[in-house]
């Protein structure tokens, strides 16, 4: 029988906590995460982004690679109670242009250089680009500042090559 009665942040903060916080979560590329660090780094991220207004409901893009950065980013917006819509890599810029309107996503998370192709003028929900830039997402000690973080006018372009494929609908 599944409790009901346990929140979802209760749920994620018992899959973080382990007997020390220092055990390797994941590692990917050659780099390693904790679980203390993935747990940490998220809070961060669902604290800087209610802070910019981004609320339970609110439906968030995460462009990223599998790495550390993309788990930080889910967590963090499951967390905060956000809808998280991870975007694959190889779509077209077209692609995720019509994803993000269809989605009405209020952010995006993307790595940096990912802001030369897609015209975002139609996204009228869209009201942050997370930019990671050269600094990992999950980096620094008090949010996004501190994270390496650059927050954008949702008024770029991003860019991705990829399929020419059409979207399909996800539940």
């Amino acid at each position: 029988m599944i409790n009901t009665s346990v929140t979802r942040p209760a749920v994620l903060a018992d899959i973080l906590r382990v007997p020390s916080p220092e055990t390797i979560a994941l590692e990917y590329q050659g780099r390693a995460w904790s679980y203390g660090h993935l747990a940490n780094a998220s809070e961060r991220i669902a604290a800087a982004l209610a802070a910019r207004g981004i609320r339970s409901g609110d439906r968030v893009a995460i462009w990223l690679p599998n790495s550390g950065d993309w788990f930080v980013a889910a967590f963090g917006c499951y967390r905060l109670g956000a809808a998280y819509v991870s975007i694959n890599l190889r779509l077209t810029g077209r692609e995720v242009g019509e994803l993000l309107v269809r989605t009405r996503a209020a952010v995006l998370f993307c790595i940096d250089g990912a802001e030369n192709e897609i015209d975002l003028r139609q996204m009228k929900a869209l009201r942050l680009i997370v930019n990671t830039g050269d600094g990992e997402l999950s980096a620094g000690e008090n949010g996004v500042q501190s994270a390496g973080l650059d927050w954008l006018d949702g008024k770029k372009k991003v860019r991705y090559d990829g399929t020419d494929g059409r979207l399909r609908r996800a539940t």
